[in-house]
């Protein structure tokens, strides 16, 4: 990761973490990136807020989360049970 910033349907993906409508959730605060129910989601450690957006959306959903799966494993921020398609939103 070297700064640069990619941007897939509506997030935001770049070093510091991922980004939707000027939301930023950093890298340390993402607990799980995954798609339930036709939802492509950011989960946050704290649980309080997620990002989502429909992934009708974004025909490169698949895409989206593998990319933020790999960086944030990357940097490990997130741990192998987190990386799973657990419980939506």
């Amino acid at each position: 990761m070297h700064g640069g910033t990619v941007e897939v349907g509506p997030f935001i993906v770049s070093a510091k973490g991922v980004e939707k409508d000027a939301e930023l959730v950093p890298w340390p605060a993402v607990r799980e990136v995954g798609m339930s129910n036709g939802v492509v989601y950011v989960r946050r450690v704290d649980q309080v807020i997620t990002i989502a957006a429909t992934a009708a959306r974004m025909p490169n959903a698949a895409a989206f989360i593998a990319l933020c799966r790999h960086l944030a494993a990357r940097r490990g921020d997130l741990t192998h049970a987190d990386l799973g398609d657990a419980a939506p939103p």
